[in-house]
């Protein structure tokens, strides 16, 4: 009797047993004194089977109603509005902190252009001692009419 125990045990790991010889191993296995293994493995399969229903049935969920459609999309548009608009004063902020960077260079760059005129002054008056002593070489070099 063993031997056909044997035969059904590995064509069932295998996965090649129809329902039939599945319900004849599981009986054989019962009645057989060896095989531990497999009987403790086909009786936790049945508590298995005990513990979960065979079918398992969902709920159906309620459908929303039109006005709760309403207030989800209105939640939805108000909150993209919120959003755009806190990027928007986001982008006024950068755009004048940008604008008051630019006004304090150009007010360094006027500051310093002015420092840098009024160290000139001094060479403005040597420009002038070049002319006289050009007039002065002219009338000296100058022969006279004859």
């Amino acid at each position: 009797m063993q031997e056909p125990l044997d035969k059904l045990l590995e064509k069932y790991w295998k996965g090649k047993t129809s329902l039939q010889e599945e319900t004849l191993l599981r009986e054989l296995i019962r009645r057989s004194p060896e095989h531990h293994n497999e009987k403790e493995f086909f009786s936790a399969l049945d508590d298995f089977k005990k513990e979960y229903p065979s079918k398992i049935t969902l709920k159906r969920k309620k459908p929303v109603s039109i006005y709760g459609k309403i207030a989800a999309s209105l939640a939805v548009i108000l909150v993209s509005l919120l959003v755009f608009l806190q990027y928007q004063k986001h982008q006024d902020r950068q755009q004048e902190e940008a604008y008051l960077q630019v006004v304090e260079a150009l007010a360094l760059l006027q500051k310093n252009l002015h420092k840098g005129k009024e160290e000139l002054a001094p060479l403005r008056q040597l420009q002038h001692l070049g002319i006289t002593t050009e007039w002065y070489i002219e009338e000296n070099t100058k022969q006279p009419e004859k």
